[in-house]
């Protein structure tokens, strides 16, 4: 974990629950708001530069690439997601498919994950 994410996690925690109200979109569309976040409060991270590679098909691992903010960075960050292939295995599509409470906290949860999971590479 980044101390920094983590403590902008902590601090601002109401509004990233806001920033996810309404969220229906995929794993990447995740990781770039949840970058885009971050990056409002001082994290030195790019919501544009955000690669997805994914070898998988139904299930698998998602690894995102996140480009330090600015010109030509020289700084990446890195993180994984786990995927499935239904709602019963997949924590985003079980998260979207919630009623708005269940949804809220699933979708807060996540981008916890998330910004837990970031590492610098």
């Amino acid at each position: 974990m980044i101390e920094q994410f983590t403590n902008i996690h902590q601090e601002h925690a109401a509004e990233l629950e806001d920033v996810l109200k309404g969220f229906n979109g995929s794993y990447q569309e995740l990781v770039r708001l949840t970058v885009r976040f971050l990056s409002e409060y001082g994290a030195d991270l790019d919501p544009l530069r955000v690669t997805e590679v994914d070898y998988g098909d139904y299930q698998g691992t998602l690894v995102y690439v996140v480009g330090a903010a600015g010109y030509q960075p020289f700084e990446h960050y890195t993180v994984k997601v786990a995927y499935g292939s239904c709602s019963g295995c997949d924590s985003l599509r079980a998260a979207l498919y919630g009623d708005e409470d269940e949804r809220a906290s699933s979708l807060f949860a996540l981008a916890t994950h998330i910004i837990q999971g970031i590492k610098e590479i």
